[in-house]
Order: C-alpha cells, then sequence, then structure tokens
C-alpha cells in the first residue's frame, strides 16, 4: 500500500510561493508596466512573485533605451 505524500511547494525566501510567470502573464507585465502608476511593487503583488522577478523580466525583455526611459519616468513621478 503506498502512503499519500503531501505535496510540497516551493517557498522563496520572502515566504512567497515559487510561481512560474506564463508567456501571457509576461507579455501582460511588459504591457502594464508601460502605464503610468505601474511599478515592480504593484505588479509583483498582482502576480504573486518577488520585486525581482518583475526586475529581471523588465530588463531582459526591454531594449536597454527603453528601460532606461521606463526608470527614469516611474522615478521621476
Amino acid at each position: 500500500m503506498l502512503s499519500a505524500t503531501p505535496l510540497l511547494t516551493a517557498h522563496c525566501k520572502n515566504g512567497m510561493s515559487a510561481r512560474k510567470l506564463s508567456d501571457a502573464d509576461k507579455k501582460e507585465i511588459l504591457d502594464r508596466y508601460r502605464q503610468p502608476g505601474e511599478t515592480t511593487s504593484t505588479l509583483a503583488a498582482r502576480y504573486n512573485v518577488s520585486n525581482s522577478t518583475i526586475s529581471r523580466l523588465l530588463k531582459s525583455s526591454f531594449a536597454p533605451e527603453e528601460y532606461d526611459r521606463l526608470i527614469r519616468q516611474k522615478r521621476a513621478t
């Protein structure tokens, strides 16, 4: 007889469950970040991931010029 083993959920250091973003999530995050008022913090909370996960996605997906421009805009507000 096999014993039932509970499924384990990986947790990050900050206590959040590890979550893999879908391609659709990633596209939506990139689109949302271009909007006023959206920050890495608001997106991280919305998608239940860490700020660094959002930051890595943004930095690896945007052209350097667009990334720098968006960062400057976000910091100016």
